[in-house]
């Protein structure tokens, strides 16, 4: 293997099988559980929320996105090489989007990650990998606001899926494999939902279930 501790270690491992080499992308499935939140019966966990403020509602958690700001909470004291993390939430309003993420390693001062979005009003995803310090913040796309059919539309629940297994990560919409990426520069970290605003007006969306699985 790479030389990852044992706990880490992943068939699906970029040094061990060069990228350009595979015929196909390896197949990501959810695995085993290792957490599940159903909302509002579950609450947020206490530190499970940055940059936002949450309320029960009916079907979920209403977060408040502010202007200029990404609500975003952890998966508490999860740490995973091969992991799968889902999340259903409804927008609202055509500025705004949904999101999950994993907070893969930090590098001397920088912290690096992959973020996937759905933005309901437009139909479409965004898959990138975002490196940030004090002094800089980068994205990098890896899939570029890209149609779906998957993606429902404004007030309809979308479930997201990142899938991520050392080097591959699987995009999934609805149930429906949307994208498939190779990167070698992925590790193992935290997992995370997020909230945006594209636009300095605020907004509401609805947060229904949260999920997080290893990978096989």
């Amino acid at each position: 293997m790479c030389g990852a501790p044992v706990g880490f270690q992943s068939e699906f491992c970029a040094y061990c099988r060069a990228p350009q080499a595979w015929p196909v992308v390896p197949d990501v499935q959810r695995g085993e559980p290792l957490a599940r939140l159903e909302f509002p019966r579950d609450p947020l966990p206490a530190d499970a929320l940055a940059k936002g403020a949450a309320t029960a509602v009916q079907d979920g958690v209403r977060v408040h996105v502010e202007a200029d700001r990404m609500p975003f909470g952890s998966v508490p004291a999860v740490i995973a090489r091969d992991g799968c993390i889902a999340l259903s939430g409804t927008c609202f309003e055509a500025h705004t989007a949904i999101g999950v993420g994993v907070r893969t390693r930090n590098e001397g001062s920088a912290t690096t990650g992959y973020l996937l979005f759905v933005q309901p009003a437009l139909r479409c995803f965004k898959l990138m990998r975002s490196v940030s310090s004090r002094e800089v913040h980068h994205c990098e796309p890896l899939r570029d606001w890209e149609f779906s059919a998957a993606v429902r539309p404004l007030g309809a629940v979308n479930e997201l899926e990142l899938r991520c297994a050392d080097s591959v990560l699987r995009v999934v919409v609805n149930g429906e494999t949307v994208a498939n990426v190779v990167d070698a520069r992925f590790g193992f970290g935290t997992f995370r939902w997020l909230a945006e605003t594209f636009d300095r007006r605020p907004a509401d969306v609805v947060l229904h279930g949260l999920g997080l699985w290893r990978a096989r």
